[in-house]
Formats: structure tokens, sequence, C-alpha cells
């Protein structure tokens, strides 16, 4: 399952799955060519991307989920000591972004949470692009991951028990994703704010200890990782996604050199829900609010961080830039 993954992540997954659907109607029969053909259609035209309708608790409870879990090992913490209230709408950051966020998929894309999530379906916010895949993208709908868009983020929290995961930092702290000190791309992140106040969402952080760990990337400061960062960089300036350059395991091998996750534990702490931030107009949400609530969640989210450091992080300390 960590190599399926890494082949729908990796940024040339779009053209790899593209490629199989175009071999399998080169190869197939006449029945498989009309099959492909309709699916080509369809998938053009369906929006339900845009608003989780396709959400399956019984493929996000597929034994393979918790065999990947299994295989770091993955520890769920729950802060508050109960499931999140059903009733409730819930704006979930999840923090550090890490290489690719494996820790969020596997959490938050799959039943591995539901200890914490209790009966609220948590949707989980990924890139645009991973619905350009064909064939993944109906098992990611499945799990109920929904594009990083405000019209996707207030479709899902328009009904009560109802959560949104999403990973702040994006593609610009993938670029500080390494093991050791952490570095936070937060401070100006504050869009995730602005949506949870328009839903009424009760803000929640999400620290994942070890999520760095899970990749091998260049070391820092030596003159391959000087030259891959600033690539990097030119990316993610005209584009808005960063090439993440790593490598990881062998498949199913202890060496070195393949694409296949580094087997390290992974622990994932919710955090208590902050208080309701109450109704409100949308002329209501001003930038002095937002400001505040940013606060008040970097607050939660850096004592989250102190209080299990101790026994999760082996030390580590945190920048929020």
């Amino acid at each position: 399952m960590s190599v399926l993954f890494a082949l729908c992540i990796l940024p040339f997954g779009p053209i790899l799955w593209w490629g199989i659907f175009f071999a399998c109607a080169a190869l197939g029969g006449t029945v498989v060519r009309a099959a492909l053909a309709v699916y080509f259609v369809w998938f053009f035209l369906d929006s339900a991307p845009l608003h989780g309708t396709k959400y399956s608790i019984r493929v996000r409870r597929w034994k393979a989920w918790r065999s990947l879990a299994d295989y770091f090992p993955i520890k769920v913490v729950n802060a508050a000591g109960a499931p999140l209230d059903p009733k409730g709408r819930y704006m979930l950051g999840y923090h550090p972004h890490g290489v690719v966020s494996l820790g969020a998929f596997v959490v938050a894309g799959t039943s591995v949470g539901e200890a914490v999530w209790g009966d609220v379906r948590v949707h989980l916010c990924t890139l645009a692009v991973n619905f350009k895949m064909p064939f993944v993208r109906e098992l990611i709908m499945r799990l109920g991951i929904i594009p990083a868009s405000k019209g996707a983020i207030r479709a899902v929290l328009k009904a009560p028990g109802s959560a949104v995961v999403i990973v702040v930092g994006g593609a610009k702290e993938a670029l500080e994703a390494r093991p050791g000190d952490v570095t936070l791309t937060l401070g100006s992140r504050k869009g995730f704010v602005r949506e949870a106040l328009l839903a009424n969402a009760q803000l929640v952080p999400i620290f994942a200890f070890g999520e760095n760990s899970l990749f091998i990337v260049p070391s820092k400061g030596t003159f391959v990782s000087r030259v891959l960062a600033a690539a990097q960089r030119l990316g993610l300036r005209f584009y808005g996604y960063s090439l993440p350059v790593f490598t990881g395991m062998i498949p199913y091998t202890p060496l070195p050199g393949g694409i296949q996750p580094v087997s390290h534990p992974l622990t994932v702490v919710v955090g208590e829900p902050l208080p309701s931030p109450g109704e409100r107009k949308p002329e209501e949400v001003t930038q002095v609010l937002v400001d505040e609530w940013h606060g008040r969640y970097v607050s939660a989210l850096t004592e989250l961080f102190a209080k299990y450091q101790p026994e999760y992080g082996g030390g580590q300390k945190i920048c929020i830039t």
C-alpha cells in the first residue's frame, strides 16, 4: 500500500495513470475500449470531487489502510480524551506538511483516526491536480478527500457533523521537511481561519511527530540541496507547487534508494477544539477577527507541541514563519 500511495502522489502521478488508461485502451478489446470511452466522458463531467458526496465508510475501513498504518507504525493520540461532538463543525490544521503529508492521508483519509472523529465525517483537503488521475480519483473521492478550495470546503462545512482537515503549510513548508527541528509555514496562513469563522467551525490543531522523517531528502546546506532548493522555489513561484525531491526504501527491502516510505514511528496528536466562534455574517468576519482567532490557534498549537514533545518529539523545537 505504501508503494501504491507513492505512485499516486509523485509529481508524475497524472502522467503515469493516464498512461495506464491509454495502455488499457490500446491493448483491450472492444468491451474494454467502450467502457473506457464512457468513463473518459464521465470523468470530465462529474462534479462530485467538489462536494465530497461519494464518501464511503466501507472504503475508509479497508484492512489495507490499517496495514499501511502498522508499517510505520502510526499512533493517534486524542488530547481531548473524547471523540468530536457529532453536532459540531470543525476545521483541523495538520502540521507539519512533511514531504507528502502521508500521516494526514492515513489518519484523516481512512478509518485509522476514527476513534478521534467519532461520528463526524472527516474530509482531507488535497491539491486539485490529484483529481486529474483516472481510477485514483474514484478511490480518493470515496475516502472523502476533497480539493483544497473555498468552494469544496464551504460545501462540506454546511452540514453539522462535518470536518475538514487541511495541511496548512502547503508546498512551501514541504521544502523544509527533514528530520530534526520543525519549521512551520503558518504566520501568514490565515485563509483556513477565515473559512472556519464563516462556517462557525471550531479550530483544532494537529501535530504529527515523525512526519518529516518518512522520506529521505538531501541534507540541508549541501551543494545538491541548495541547487534543488533553488529549482523548487522557482517552481513554487511560477506554478504554486514545489517538485518534491526525495527517496525512500527499495520496496519490500531494508535498502534505501526506492520510493517506499521509511518505516519510522509517527505519532499524530489531535488537540482539543477551540471554543465555537459563533454564528457571524460574512461582513462581520473582519481581518481583525481573523487575526485574533489565528493567534488563538497558533497558541493552542504551540501548547500542544510543548505538552507532547518530551514524549514523542525527541528534543525537537518548532519555528513558525
